[in-house]
């Protein structure tokens, strides 16, 4: 997961062209893009993208082309089926897409679909899936976010732990205030406390301005403290 909120997008596309033309609207929708026509290579990608971009023409390879980890894998994950064949019946009953996107298609139908399965995947949630672990998320978010709580996220390096703080904060009363980050296992001891408190000129020998530590800039706001046990 990114820093940001998480847009990483899984193309599945055999048709090359049609895979850079998905991409190139999906980046400048501001979606960080991974491209592949192999559905072995998709499946090791799954669990890096909220969502998934999946060429029909796919489905007519082999006469079983998606084991069933890959259709399990798919509930965690918003899916749209790219339509460019005729007649696709849809066999599987765990592979069943949240949007259809017919080929020819507009930089708007993109952004349409997008927006449309926002809202109602995630009413400001950039968190997507249909998995009960993803609805359980949505919904610990929904009961803590109005709340002035501290929060503990925990799990390992790249579940999207700074995620889900970003989308507590714009859940909350303060999501008109400042969003701050600090990765606390990157800082150098000896700084750690000039760069969370701030210091003022003279403090010590290099403070020749004063400095604004995180905690006040965050005031207000919402401080996400990264890898605090490190």
């Amino acid at each position: 997961m990114p820093d940001k909120l998480s847009k990483e997008a899984l193309l599945v596309v055999q048709d090359s062209v049609l895979g850079q033309l998905l991409r190139k609207e999906l980046e400048q929708l501001g979606w960080q893009t991974t491209l592949t026509n192999s559905i072995g290579s998709a499946q090791t990608l799954l669990s890096q993208s909220n969502l998934i971009l999946f060429d029909e023409a796919l489905l007519t390879t082999t006469p079983n082309p998606l084991p069933s980890a890959w259709t399990r894998a798919l509930k965690d994950q918003a899916l749209i089926l790219v339509a460019t064949e005729n007649g696709i019946h849809l066999s599987d009953s765990d592979f069943l897409p949240d949007a259809i996107l017919d080929v020819p298609f507009g930089p708007q139908d993109i952004y349409q679909m997008l927006k449309v399965l926002d809202t109602e995947t995630s009413n400001q949630n950039p968190i997507l899936g249909r998995s009960e672990s993803a609805q359980q998320i949505r919904e610990i978010i929904r009961q803590i976010a109005p709340t002035p709580v501290s929060v503990l996220i925990t799990g390992e390096s790249g579940v999207g732990k700074n995620l889900i703080a970003e989308t507590i904060h714009q859940q909350s009363p303060r999501h008109n205030k400042s969003f701050q980050t600090i990765n606390c296992g990157a800082i150098p001891e000896t700084l750690l406390e000039s760069e969370l408190f701030g210091h003022e000129k003279g403090a010590f020998t290099d403070a020749r301005t004063q400095r604004q530590g995180i905690f006040e800039a965050a005031n207000g706001g919402t401080l996400f403290l990264d890898e605090i046990g490190e």
